[in-house]
């Protein structure tokens, strides 16, 4: 997965940011099957996310999520 704005974390903080490639599954195994436990259903949810994101089927952020 890579951060579609790599330097925000390092505006922000003034420290360096690596970014270092991990496989999408490998990265929910880690972070969101950790953080989800009593919520299996959401934890499905983020997984598509990092998926579609990770293989570069999400590329524009919009409004609508706002919208709604």
């Amino acid at each position: 997965m890579n951060c579609a704005c790599p330097c925000t974390g390092s505006r922000r903080t003034s420290h360096p940011v690596a970014y270092v490639p991990e496989e999408v599954e490998t990265w929910n195994a880690t972070f969101v099957d950790g953080s989800f436990v009593e919520l299996p259903h959401t934890a499905q949810h983020v997984k598509a996310l990092t998926r579609l994101i990770g293989g570069g089927g999400y590329r524009s952020a919009t409004d609508q999520l706002e919208t709604l």
